[in-house]
């Protein structure tokens, strides 16, 4: 029995590893954690730890924490094949949840933000083409833009 469950789940680990590994070679023009990771203290203004990234379907999550007194998060997460739709979808998740998105202009692309109350975090979402860039960082919107704005031309 515990044969079975295991050959399963190593067929389906294979499986998992295939998906990603095509996945990651159709998505080649998108940008990957190590990119970003080199923008992070240019634009927000703070070094990270390396990378935890998740990769799941058209999906690649890069996120960043930093513990302490200091501490900080930041995740990057990348989604292609997104279009308007998918776009408008997440920002009315955001309002189902009692956080108001609002408009988010001069990106060149369509946009909106999030920021919690007292400014502790704030998150920027912005499709370009048939990726949509995701960007939520414990810092001011203006750092979480300044984030975006530096990862936009390698989208």
């Amino acid at each position: 029995m515990f044969a079975g469950a295991r050959a399963v789940f190593l067929a389906a680990i294979l499986t998992f590893t295939v998906l990603i590994l095509s996945a990651s070679t159709a998505t080649a023009a998108t940008p990957n954690c190590t990119t970003v990771s080199m923008l992070i203290k240019s634009a927000v203004g703070f070094a990270e730890p390396a990378p935890k990234v998740l990769h799941f379907r058209h999906t690649v999550d890069c996120s960043y924490a930093k513990q302490g007194r200091r501490g900080h998060t930041v995740l990057v997460r990348f989604t292609t094949g997104a279009s308007r739709a998918t776009l408008a979808a997440d920002r009315r998740s955001l309002d189902v949840g009692k956080q108001r998105a609002k408009t988010f202009g001069g990106l060149g692309s369509p946009a909106f933000s999030s920021v919690l109350p007292r400014g502790l975090s704030s998150t920027l979402v912005v499709l370009k083409g048939r990726t949509e860039l995701l960007v939520t960082i414990s810092a001011p919107l203006a750092k979480t833009a300044a984030l975006v704005r530096k990862l936009l031309p390698a989208l």
